[in-house]
């Protein structure tokens, strides 16, 4: 009887938890936009009612010169709706310019969400 206790312990700690799903994603997509530049879309998507804050901060160094934006504001997520925050755009990217785009999802001052695009 003591054996099969410990062998099916043993089965069941062999079996992998599944991961729970996050509270909340953030991300980060790539748009094409008027004039063939690219637009970087933030979204949040909660699976509880959310309340908090949004920073975006794009960066850009190139050949044309160098560019930095920085966006913050409201978060107010329905449950199960992606919500789309705000939008950098840079005038253009060349092959060898860099960029870093990078969004933060803050309740209070908790980190709570975040993305980053680099190039």
């Amino acid at each position: 009887m003591m054996r099969r206790a410990l062998l099916l312990a043993g089965c069941l700690a062999a079996v992998p938890a599944q991961a729970a799903e996050p509270e909340l994603k953030a991300r980060i997509l790539v748009e094409d936009a008027p004039n063939a530049t690219k637009q970087f879309v933030a979204y949040v998507t909660a699976q509880q009612p959310f309340e908090g804050r949004y920073e975006l901060i794009g960066e850009k160094k190139g050949v044309a010169g160098n560019a930095r934006v920085k966006q913050a504001g409201a978060v107010n997520a329905a449950p199960h709706q992606a919500v789309r925050l705000s939008h950098v755009a840079f005038g253009s990217i060349a092959a060898d310019d860099h960029y870093s785009v990078r969004l933060k999802i803050f309740r209070g001052t908790e980190l709570v969400g975040e993305d980053q695009i680099t190039k």
